[in-house]
């Protein structure tokens, strides 16, 4: 289902789409030969925004409405309503249907907002890794006596697991401008623009 520049706000968005090339209908807003693109290659970049969210009817709205509740005018424009902009959210997870049904068809809250989950989980979290940054960075990087509250760590990642079809592929990249690289430069990136590994103390 193809989407267009209409549909969103964000002018982020509406470059991807620009860039695009392609010009036709939006089957969304109903705009005419405009730029346009295939919805469920969006998924990518609304994955990030989709997954701070979880069900709850108590407190929570449809999903539709609670989006634009937490992002104002930020990513949908006006002419998508809240009915268009289910069948927009849908499209985009045209792929995904099944690892997100419960989000569209129930009420949900963000994640963020949620000062139970801040004040039982992330504060306690946030005080034990500052001590094990410092201590890592600063004083005994191989024998750590200030660990991580593993406990802690499970019970906040547990909300943010997502189950990986089997078979799916991936891919690694690297940041580009929009002409990518050459394969030659397909090696690893230059000394001077390599950011500290995973296992560095920084």
């Amino acid at each position: 289902m193809n989407c267009c520049i209409d549909c969103f706000s964000s002018q982020y968005l509406k470059d991807l789409i620009i860039r695009n090339g392609l010009l036709g209908d939006c089957e969304i807003c109903f705009s005419k030969s405009i730029s346009i693109y295939e919805s469920k290659n969006l998924y990518s970049i609304f994955q990030i925004i989709l997954d701070v969210y979880f069900v709850d009817n108590e407190f929570g709205e449809n999903f539709e409405c609670q989006i634009e509740k937490d992002f104002p005018k930020l990513i949908f424009s006006f002419k998508v309503n809240s009915e268009n902009r289910k069948l927009l959210l849908q499209s985009i997870l045209e792929n995904e249907l099944e690892s997100y049904i419960n989000l569209l068809n129930k009420k949900v809250y963000p994640s963020f907002a949620n000062n139970i989950l801040q004040e039982k989980l992330v504060n306690p979290l946030q005080i034990s890794w500052e001590k094990f940054a410092k201590e890592i960075k600063t004083t005994n990087r191989f024998h750590i006596q200030n660990t991580l509250d593993l406990d802690y760590l499970k019970n906040l990642l547990s909300r943010y697991s997502k189950s990986i079809k089997e078979n799916q592929i991936f891919y690694r990249s690297r940041i580009s401008d929009i002409n990518g690289f050459e394969n030659k430069q397909m090696a690893n990136p230059p000394p001077e623009k390599a950011k500290s590994g995973r296992a560095n103390p920084t």
